[in-house]
This record gives structure tokens, sequence and C-alpha cells, in this order.
């Protein structure tokens, strides 16, 4: 289940193919409900959450908020010790990752999350780094956490950096402010057409640079069909404007696949 992705339902149906060796005409043997795989699940996650952690290591903690439930956030930490990190190997993988701390929150601020992050000490000890994505109330809980213990280091992730730099450079750029709304006008015209295959990816509501790569790369796909020695007529149609953007580096598009067919 855990490997394959599956859902509570999929796994018991899966557990009830295999128990059938192949033979559809057979009646299957008892085999566990999708309520008996919940429990399963929620004994594993309560046995990672309890189990002793060494506190020899210097460890790094990855904080955030996940599964919302109504009003109610999960604030989720979980660590891997420093000395383990794949560094310039590959990317981590949840295999390396330690559940530290798990805290329902209604209400997140400075003072819950500098408590949940004291109170987990309990488990790795003062963790040497902590990593977050730089919103206010996980900064400055960390501050706070920080000035009981001023060894660990605060330490934003890499992908929300990039997305504030460039937030800090774009929200005010004109180039990219008449590109977005551009390409969300021709959206809006080609949504119900034959041509919708075109349609351009999505920027998110919130952390919309985040999702930023995507929605350049599909600008320069757009810009290497148009410069083709026969483009596209729905891509002449629909985007020749894009070749106001000459300044998207050629060999870039190379990067990108074929996103476009």
């Amino acid at each position: 289940m855990r490997q394959a992705g599956l859902s509570f339902r999929g796994t018991a149906a899966a557990l009830a193919v295999f128990a059938t060796a192949g033979d559809t005409d057979r009646t299957p043997d008892r085999t566990p409900s999708a309520t008996t795989v919940r429990a399963w699940v929620l004994r594993l996650g309560y046995a990672h959450l309890t189990r002793p952690l060494s506190h020899d290591h210097r460890w790094v903690w990855l904080i955030d908020h996940t599964l919302p439930i109504g009003a109610t956030k999960l604030f989720v930490i979980v660590g891997v010790p420093l000395d383990h990190v794949p560094f310039g190997v590959r990317p981590l993988q949840l295999a390396d990752l330690h559940l530290v701390a798990m805290v329902p929150m209604a209400t997140s601020n400075q003072e819950r999350v500098a408590d949940a992050l004291e109170a987990a000490v309990a488990r790795t000890g003062v963790p040497h780094q902590i990593v977050a994505d730089g919103g206010s109330d996980w900064q400055r809980g960390i501050d706070r956490f920080r000035e009981r213990h001023p060894r660990t280091v605060s330490v934003p992730d890499a992908a929300h950096h990039a997305a504030n730099l460039l937030k800090y450079y774009w929200t005010n750029d004109p180039q990219w402010a008449v590109f977005t709304r551009r390409m969300t006008e021709t959206a809006a015209t080609i949504r119900q057409t034959r041509a919708a295959y075109l349609l351009a990816p999505k920027l998110r509501n919130k952390a919309r640079f985040l999702s930023a790569g995507t929605f350049v790369r599909f600008g320069r796909l757009v810009l290497r069909r148009l410069r083709d020695a026969a483009p596209d007529a729905d891509v002449v149609r629909h985007y020749a404007w894009v070749s106001e953007y000459l300044y998207f580096p050629r060999n870039c598009v190379t990067e990108c696949g074929s996103e476009l067919g």
C-alpha cells in the first residue's frame, strides 16, 4: 500500500484479488477490509510517533502544516540526522525521515509553534537546524524557540526561498503582469474549443510563484512551436503574441520535454 500509493479501499480490493490467486470464479478467502487496513496504518503511525529516537545525532527538523480538516490543521515535525542526508546524491525520500511530532492546531501562532517545538525536544534533543517555508507564524515561533536554544539554526526551504525571490522581483514587473494576464485571457478563449489541448497550466491562487516554473516553461515551448518552419495554425492563432517574449533563452526549451505533443 505505501509503495503503490493505494487507498484503504484499493488495498482491501487488491488483497481480495490476490486471495483468489487469479481464479475469478473462486470465492476468495476472508481478507482484510478497508477499516482493518486503516487500523493497520494508524498503528504503524502511532509506532513511528512513539518509538525512541537517538539523541546522539545532529537532527534537522522539517516543519509544516498538513491535512486541514475544517478549521483544524495538523502541525507536523519530521526529522533526519544531518549526517544521513544524501547531499549531492539524491533528494530526501520518505524512508529517510522520522516522524517527530504531530500536533492538531485550530489556531497557529508563534506561541503554539514554539510550544510544539519545545515539546519535540524530548524526542530527538535540541535540533541542529529547523527548516520551514518562511511563513510569519513559523518564523516567529522558531525565533522564540531559538531564544532558549540559540545554537539551533533556522533555514528556509529552497523552493519557498526561490519563490519569495521571484515574488520580490516579478510582482511589480509589467512584463510578467501582462504575460500572465494574456495567458489567462487565451485560456478563457480556447477552453471550450478544439484548441483546448493548448491550455496553459494554471498558476496557484496561493503560493503562485511556486508554480511559476511550469508556466514559464509553457511559454518557452509555445515560443519554440512558433519558430518551427511550419508552425501549427492553432498555436499561431492563439499564441502569436508570445513572440514578443524573445528574451526566453532558446536552449532552455530543450530541458522541458514535449509538453505540447
